[in-house]
């Protein structure tokens, strides 16, 4: 967190220019409407100490006067319900396009955000709608949920040093008065998974949520329920893996049992790969992967999982499909 006695303020004469430019930022930011934005030309904008705060790269600071962007690293937040609503920037929904990606409008948007942007919640993924296909499964089911939470409430935005992913879209923590953050709840729910491509500030707290939800067999996970699962593919050149789960009660021994990919590359997972119930293991391939890793096995220096998309299959040692996966 930020240290208000540390930080130091400008000449009066430099304050009066930011504030100068600060005004003619907003007044920018709230004609532009939907055209692009230089985001990374403007002035940060933060909560801190529930007073929003314009930051400048000497370090120096000053209050804005508006809602800022109250960051979760920043102010070192230890789990995600410990922050309060009242340091938040708040917004109201306008559409929900699937069950973790949101268009809000904001009133007083800081430098760097729209009038009316769209969002997308940190570190969960949910089910695919895939528009002019089929959706994924409980795709509709995490929209419907989301949906029932958001509409017609007012929301709250926290966010971490990243704003936005590749896409241009804010990536946020969304918060509800009386309730928890729906990026909570939707894990819980077992209407998400964990976003395992980047780690977010709460990445540890959600998997244990998402194990939560694995173990009681429900939403996305309730067809998985009582036997080990593929869930996740890291499929890095650098670093490439399956990362499997136990979904039953009991210990599952993983010796001699089969991946195969798509173009039918196979893995045979060594002896002693055992998992206990409600863990996860890692089956490491490729030519660059971490030599010997806690909890996970290396049987092949192969690269088998292609970058650009694939499909996993795992067969038990009697040559049973147990479990599927695409990317």
């Amino acid at each position: 967190m930020l240290e208000e006695a540390g930080m130091k303020k400008r000449s009066s004469k430099l304050v009066g220019m930011g504030i100068l430019f600060v005004l003619h930022l907003l007044f920018f930011t709230s004609t532009v409407g939907s055209q692009a934005v230089d985001y990374e030309k403007r002035i940060d904008a933060y909560t801190i100490y529930g007073k929003g705060v314009y930051l400048y790269p000497d370090g120096s600071w000053e209050y804005s006067g508006i809602p800022g962007v109250f960051d979760v690293e920043r102010n070192n937040v230890g789990r995600l319900e410990e922050v309060s609503i009242e340091d938040l920037l708040p917004a109201e929904v306008t559409s929900i396009y699937d069950g973790d990606t949101l268009t809000v409008s904001i009133a007083l948007p800081p430098p760097g955000i729209l009038k009316e942007d769209r969002i997308r919640l940190l570190g969960i993924n949910t089910p695919e709608l895939k528009t002019g296909g089929w959706p994924e499964f409980y795709a509709i089911e995490a929209k419907d949920f989301t949906t029932s939470m958001v509409k017609g409430k007012a929301v709250y935005l926290a966010f971490e040093s990243k704003w936005r992913d590749s896409f241009g879209r804010l990536l946020c923590y969304l918060y509800l008065e009386g309730e928890l953050p729906l990026n909570i709840q939707l894990l819980r729910k077992g209407y998400a998974r964990v976003y395992r491509p980047a780690k977010s500030h709460f990445h540890d707290q959600f998997l244990g949520l998402e194990a939560e939800a694995r173990k009681e067999g429900i939403g996305i996970w309730q067809e998985n329920r009582g036997k080990p699962i593929i869930l996740y593919i890291h499929n890095n050149a650098l670093e490439e893996y399956v990362e499997i789960a136990n979904n039953s009660e009991k210990v599952t021994d993983l010796s001699g049992w089969r991946l195969r990919d798509a173009i039918g590359n196979e893995i045979i997972i060594p002896a002693g790969a055992v998992i206990p119930a409600g863990e996860t293991l890692r089956i490491y391939s490729g030519k660059n992967g971490i030599e010997s890793p806690p909890e996970s096995f290396y049987p092949t220096r192969i690269n088998i999982w292609n970058n650009s998309g694939d499909s996993a299959m795992l067969f038990d040692n009697r040559g049973r499909l147990v479990s599927e996966y695409e990317y």
